[in-house]
């Protein structure tokens, strides 16, 4: 399609590029309380999955809608945990979340899920054959109010309550405030990978970018942090000398990739239709109903055209009185990395210390720190060597003995 006819609210137009719409739905185990929220794109996708946890857990504009908070651990499918591992460890961990692993084909593993997945498709997709949407924002408009009905007025098999009553039930120390989504995405971050600038730029993951602005003489090193949101729109951070920038990629032409083949298989040049079956004769007085004539335009036409099936839905709870609950904030984990030192640096700082780098003495240190040492080990290694004292672990001192 010409970008001047494509909008991408329109999911008109999203079945003509041929992009289908994914459905990601979250379950309370206890409760059996659910949300859902729909997506347009071509398979589960690591951003999608932030954006919907974030939906999911946290405070909602409508306060009909209190649930929210982050879990203590999660079950997932395959593809679904998949993107959990693409956010990154650093993510789950900020957040005290365990992902627990799972065996693949063990779909009953995650049950409550699946269920609901049944009763969403049964509930309320089937009410889009008479009530399509237009845009996404309107689809995810009616999900979310109907998700709030069936919460709120459908009693579970197994408790015997509805669902909202029983999330209700939770307590104040149970229920876990999620972080803002500005903090969450410096969760985000890659492990920092060390580049080399050369005529001002530097490569990375097939991307140029350019460094001259930051004053980073060629030749220096700098750490580069990939951030997943930053990425989508080509920006790296630039760790050097204790600062930080960042920088965008270098736009280039794309290269040439070849084109698809203009010739096609001829199918066939004539068809006999069969006989009518009884349930296709059938399904015509079935069309006559539902679009006033028998032979329908089923991608333009709607069945039963004007009826309403959705609207309301959340007004129907509107006697619903919520008691506010109040959740406990999370303490966001960062791991320290110590610093690490090459070896070179300890043999230098031994030489300052006045003290003799023999060659027994230099294989020793290289056989137990090998090329690197953390920077506090070095202090202590200086340190005991100055002193006169062993320097090696009473394990290791007794292994070269």
């Amino acid at each position: 399609m010409r970008e001047d006819e494509f909008y991408k609210n329109k999911l008109e137009n999203f079945k003509k590029i041929k992009t289908p719409l994914q459905r990601y739905v979250i379950t309370d185990h206890f409760s059996g309380f659910f949300f859902v929220k729909y997506y347009l794109a071509d398979g589960e996708t690591a951003e999608n999955l932030f954006d919907f946890v974030c939906s999911a857990w946290e405070v909602k504009i409508d306060g009909r809608f209190p649930f929210r908070g982050v879990p203590i651990m999660m079950l997932m499918d395959g593809g679904c945990r998949a993107k959990a591992k693409a956010l990154g460890l650093p993510f789950w961990e900020g957040i005290n979340v365990l992902i627990l692993p799972g065996k693949t084909g063990n779909s009953r593993r995650q049950g409550s899920v699946e269920v609901t997945h049944n009763i969403w498709e049964e509930w309320f997709e089937t009410r889009l054959r008479i009530d399509p949407s237009s845009s996404l924002e309107d689809l995810n408009r009616k999900a979310f109010g109907f998700c709030l009905w069936y919460n709120a007025t459908k009693k579970h098999s197994r408790h015997g309550f509805t669902r909202l009553s029983m999330w209700l039930s939770i307590q104040n120390e149970q229920l876990r405030e999620l972080p803002s989504r500005e903090e969450l995405r410096d969760l985000l971050n890659k492990p920092e990978e060390e580049r080399t600038v050369s005529n001002g730029r530097i490569s990375f993951q097939n991307k140029e970018f350019n460094l001259r602005s930051f004053g980073i003489p060629n030749g220096a090193k700098v750490m580069v942090i990939k951030n997943l949101f930053k990425w989508r729109e080509g920006i790296v951070t630039l760790a050097y000398e204790n600062s930080r920038f960042e920088a965008r990629a270098i736009e280039k032409l794309p290269a040439e990739l070849g084109g698809f083949s203009v010739n096609a298989a001829i199918i066939g040049q004539e068809y006999k239709a069969q006989p009518e079956t009884a349930t296709q004769k059938a399904n015509k007085r079935m069309d006559s109903l539902a679009y006033g004539n028998t032979d329908p335009d089923r991608k333009k036409e709607t069945p039963f055209y004007g009826l309403n099936a959705f609207e309301g839905f959340a007004d129907k709870v509107d006697n619903l009185a919520i008691f506010p609950r109040k959740g406990q904030p999370i303490e966001l984990d960062r791991a320290i990395v110590p610093q690490q030192l090459p070896i070179m640096e300890l043999f230098k700082r031994l030489r300052a210390a006045d003290v003799q780098v023999t060659r027994d003495l230099n294989q020793s240190l290289r056989a137990e720190f090998g090329a690197t040492i953390e920077a506090a080990r070095a202090d202590e290694v200086v340190a005991l060597l100055s002193a006169g004292k062993e320097w090696r672990t009473p394990v290791t001192a007794a292994q070269s003995r």
